[in-house]
């Protein structure tokens, strides 16, 4: 799924450095995100290296570079990638370009195999057999479904694709046995049966940028209101009001461990807490924040590191 000659934390660590050194706003649209630097000297080929490493990366986005009043203006612009793999170890080693997508909010639908409907969940052992894939996608995907009948191929790609552009875009899964992949007969594939609407993608940044704005001035029930709305839509949103979203000191440095991408032992051995006490306080994070799992948990806390650096 993805050819980068290098890494998500190695290209993270390069935004955070190009930021801090010529960002000067950041804009997001339902289809697109586009940034602004001041063209300082070397910016312009900082920039199109960036771009050409997460082309590389993420070749269902296009990627635009102008130069105009003294800024370098990038965009980012793409609708629907979708990414095939074969079952088990193929679909495993999609896994990082699928937190990339998560972590990026990148439209981008997976579809993998599974053995034959005959075998699934039998536990035989066949060719193709991974049970417990559908459980695997889903600590990255907020849509995942497995496939039982030939006719359900259609309707769950349209469904998978719904969800997708729906709220915060997440990346999205479908487990197709290999029998129904070569199975004859007639598929009406047309358009869908309504519209996939891309206005909830508005409507959530939208709503982030209210739930900031009122937690900046100390409005904390508005900002809880926005918080709601943004939960409505899809999107992780933690609450100001009776303090249940604030995250106490050691909260935030299990958080700082989990975008490490720490375990609970490792957080135990850092912290010098036992492995239970880890445990409940990434619970705490979880439900604090809105998040359904720990890799939402490192994106959340990447995003955070990323926006304080912008911020200064």
């Amino acid at each position: 799924m993805s050819s980068a000659p290098d890494t998500l934390a190695e290209r993270l660590t390069e935004y955070r450095r190009l930021f801090e050194h010529a960002l000067t706003s950041r804009e997001s649209t339902a289809t697109s995100t586009t940034f602004r630097f001041t063209a300082r000297p070397g910016v312009r080929e900082w920039v199109c290296d960036l771009a050409k490493r997460e082309a590389a990366c993420c070749p269902f986005l296009s990627y635009e570079i102008d130069e105009h009043g003294g800024e370098i203006v990038w965009t980012a612009t793409g609708g629907l990638g979708v990414a095939l793999a074969s079952t088990g170890p193929g679909t495993a080693n999609t896994m990082g370009g699928l937190f990339e997508a998560q972590f990026a909010s990148s439209r981008v639908l997976l579809l993998t195999g599974q053995t034959e409907t005959s075998s699934y969940g039998k536990g035989r052992s066949t060719l193709h057999e991974a049970d417990h894939q559908v459980e695997m996608l889903r600590t990255l995907c907020r849509s995942v479904a497995h496939v039982s009948h030939h006719a359900a191929i259609v309707p769950a790609v349209f469904d998978a694709a719904r969800d997708i552009a729906s709220g915060r875009p997440q990346p999205g899964a479908i487990e197709i046995p290999i029998d129904l992949q070569y199975a004859p007969g007639d598929v009406l594939v047309g358009p869908p049966p309504d519209p996939i609407v891309q206005a909830p993608a508005a409507a959530v940044v939208e709503a982030r940028h209210a739930f900031e704005t009122f937690g900046r001035l100390g409005a904390l029930r508005d900002a809880d209101a926005a918080a709601a709305l943004l939960r409505e839509l899809g999107a992780p949103a933690r609450t100001f009001g009776s303090g249940r979203g604030a995250l106490t000191r050691r909260e935030t440095e299990v958080l700082s461990l989990l975008t490490e991408g720490c375990s609970n032992a490792d957080i135990a051995q850092r912290l010098y807490i036992s492995r239970r006490t880890a445990e409940h306080h990434v619970a705490h994070i979880l439900a604090k924040l809105g998040l359904k799992n720990r890799a939402e948990a490192a994106a959340y806390g990447l995003r955070e590191q990323t926006e304080r650096s912008v911020r200064g």
